[in-house]
C-alpha cells in the first residue's frame, strides 16, 4: 500500500472541488492505496461528507500553531478535526517560502496535531545536494524533538524546490538514495519505522518509477490534481 496524496492548494473553487472528490471516490474504489485529499478549509466539512464510507481520508493543508484563542485569520487542528480532517501537511516548502514558517513553528504544529490525533505530513526544506546530510540531521532534530512516539503518525515528505511545479521531478535513480538516507535519518529520530513520501511535480508520466522504489511510501501531489480523472488513475497504481 501507497500514500496517494493531493494537495489542491488555492486552485479550485466549491464546485470544483465537489467535483473532484465525487470523481477520485467513484473511481478509486478499488485501490489498494492509501487515497487522501487536502483542499482549501472552507470546504473541508463538505469533502467530509462525501468522503464517508470510502477509502479517502480527508486532510488540512496547514493548521494554526496556536491552540486556540485571538488569532484572526488561523484555523486551529481541533477545528479542522471537529468537521472530520484526519490528516494534515505541514512545513509545505509554499509555506516556508512565502510566509517564512521555520522549522520552530512547524513543531508547535505537529505537537497540536498530534494532540488532535492527526497523521502529519511533514514537508523538509532540503536540497539533496552535497552535504545535505546534516542539514537533514539537525532539521529532524528540530523538527521532531517534542513529539510524541508513542504511535506513528508522521510521515516524513520530501519535495526538493528544483522540482515543485516545475514538470522537472527527480528520477527514480537520483531519488532511490536520498529517500533512503531521509528515512534511515528519521528513524533514528523518531523510533520507529517511519513512513516517506515524495512530491514534486509527480504525474501520470513518472509516477510509477517513482512508486517502484522500495524507500517511497508514497506521493504527495499538486499539479496533477488538475484533474481529477488523472489523479484518480495515479491512485489506483
Amino acid at each position: 500500500m501507497k500514500w496517494i496524496v493531493a494537495n489542491l492548494k488555492e486552485t479550485k473553487l466549491f464546485d470544483d472541488t465537489i467535483k473532484f472528490i465525487k470523481i477520485v471516490k467513484k473511481e478509486t474504489k478499488k485501490t489498494s492505496n492509501q487515497v487522501v485529499v487536502c483542499p482549501s478549509y472552507p470546504f473541508l466539512a463538505s469533502v467530509c461528507e462525501i468522503a464517508k464510507k470510502s477509502k479517502i481520508m480527508v486532510g488540512a493543508q496547514d493548521i494554526s500553531q496556536f491552540e486556540e484563542g485571538a488569532y484572526t485569520g488561523e484555523v486551529s487542528a481541533k477545528q479542522v478535526c471537529s468537521v472530520g480532517a484526519k490528516a494534515v501537511i505541514l512545513g509545505h516548502s509554499e509555506r516556508r517560502n512565502l510566509f517564512l514558517e521555520d522549522n520552530k513553528t512547524i513543531a508547535k504544529k505537529i505537537k497540536l496535531a498530534q494532540n488532535e490525533g492527526m497523521i502529519c505530513m511533514v514537508c523538509l526544506s532540503i536540497d539533496g545536494k552535497k552535504g545535505y546530510e546534516e542539514v537533514l540531521r539537525q532539521e529532524l532534530r528540530e523538527l521532531f524533538r517534542s513529539v510524541s512516539n508513542k504511535n506513528d503518525n508522521i510521515i516524513v515528505v520530501w519535495e526538493p524546490a528544483s522540482a515543485i511545479g516545475t514538470g522537472n521531478s527527480l528520477s527514480p535513480e537520483e531519488l532511490e538514495p536520498i529517500m533512503k538516507t531521509i528515512k534511515t535519518e528519521a528513524e533514528k529520530v523518531l523510533k520507529y519505522k517511519t513512513k516517506v513520501m515524495y512530491g514534486g511535480s509527480v504525474n501520470l508520466k513518472n509516477v510509477d518509477g517513482i512508486l517502484a522504489l522500495d524507500v517511497v511510501d508514497g506521493v504527495l501531489i499538486g499539479g496533477a490534481t488538475k484533474n481529477p480523472h488523472d489523479f484518480a488513475k495515479i491512485c489506483m497504481r
